[in-house]
Parts: C-alpha cells; structure tokens; sequence
C-alpha cells in the first residue's frame, strides 16, 4: 500500500485527468497528500471542483 511518508513530491505539479472520481480521483488526492500541487482535471467540471475542495479541505494545493 501507498504511504506518503515514502514519496514527497514538495515542489513538483501533478496534472491527473479524469480525477473527477474513481481512480483519478484517488491518484489526485494521494499526490496533494504527498506534497504536490495538483490540476484536476474531468469532463464533469462539478465532480472536478469538488475534487479541488476535498483537497484543499486536507490542507493540499488544488486547482480545477
């Protein structure tokens, strides 16, 4: 399994389409928590937005 602690990416920009949910979604989450800066992206643009708000509600850097 995953641990973030293992992986740091400070300073480093993820782009991850279909974050809307599912996978992406997951991957988008798990990189902000890892330190990156992630662009969310969906063909949902509501799914996305909220994707965004989960992550900056973790304390993470999001953008739609």
């Amino acid at each position: 399994m995953f641990n973030s602690d293992n992986l740091r990416l400070d300073g480093k920009c993820a782009i991850i389409t279909g974050a809307g949910a599912g996978i992406g979604k997951e991957i988008a989450i798990t990189f902000a928590t890892a330190g990156a800066s992630v662009v969310v992206s969906d063909i949902n643009a509501d799914a996305a937005n909220h994707v965004v708000d989960e992550i900056q509600q973790l304390g993470g850097q999001a953008f739609a």
